[in-house]
């Protein structure tokens, strides 16, 4: 269980969204990484429900394009209501 599913269990999120800054040490310490996920629950959310969008940093995916990937990214989901390996292209 994640904190996105309680997240989602207890306010009834369609999607929640998490940016995660990247620990120092492992390579890119002004990292951030997204974790998004449809209709999150404690019990039933399992890791391939989730989609991650990594290496959000001026050398990697800049900020503001991340933005626009993620903004996309919930739209579909929500279109699709679903996440991870259930989403289509």
């Amino acid at each position: 269980m994640k904190i996105e599913d309680q997240i989602g269990e207890i306010l009834g999120a369609k999607v929640v969204i998490l940016l995660v800054g990247e620990r120092p040490g492992l390579g890119q310490s002004e990292s951030l990484s997204c974790y998004a996920v449809y209709s999150p629950r404690m019990a039933t959310t399992v890791e391939a429900d989730r989609t991650c969008i990594s290496n959000i940093h001026q050398g990697g995916t800049p900020p503001v394009e991340a933005a626009a990937v993620i903004v996309d990214l919930a739209k579909r989901m929500l279109e699709q209501k679903a996440s991870g390996i259930n989403m289509t292209r």
